[in-house]
């Protein structure tokens, strides 16, 4: 798992990862960085020191914003990119099952739309995405690179 150590709903997403990787008997290497220009070098760190055989990047700005370096070092030393959302797989990633935001954002507007026609914020219920709200996405080209066979499984639910 790599991401920004200032994005407390990054390391909400780590923990969640070595939760569900801990019942699958998965070692998880979790590296953070701070800023920009350390994401290569701990995209290499990943791979050589730690030996990942795939990183996962939460639903992270500075990690989306700069998934063409994760991606650089991770398609040349053949390791896949889990990326958090399919912005990020678009920019570089290899593949996601994620939150899709128009989803997101219906489910949003209707707990507005409670808000706004007089009921107390707080008899709003909470609400998350259920699994029909969330997306498939996978990068070609990263694919094709790592040699990975996408079963027709997953193929069927690509979100194009």
């Amino acid at each position: 798992v790599l991401y920004n150590v200032a994005e407390p709903n990054s390391k909400v997403q780590a923990e969640l990862v070595k939760a569900q990787a801990a019942k699958k008997g998965v070692e998880v290497v979790v590296k953070t960085v701070s800023e920009a220009i350390e994401i290569s070098a701990a995209t290499t760190a990943l791979i050589q020191n730690d030996g990942v055989q795939a990183i996962y990047l939460p639903t992270d700005n500075l990690m989306a914003a700069n998934m063409p370096a994760v991606a650089a070092v991770a398609d040349e030393m053949k390791v896949p990119t889990v990326c958090g959302e399919s912005g990020m797989v678009a920019a570089g990633g290899t593949i996601t099952y994620s939150i899709n935001y128009k989803s997101l954002g219906y489910l949003t507007g209707e707990m507005a739309a409670k808000i706004l026609s007089g009921t107390p914020c707080n008899q709003v219920p909470s609400t998350s995405v259920d699994a029909s709200g969330l997306e498939v996405a996978i990068n070609e080209t990263s694919i094709k690179n790592l040699g990975i066979e996408v079963p027709q499984s997953i193929k069927d639910k690509l979100n194009k």
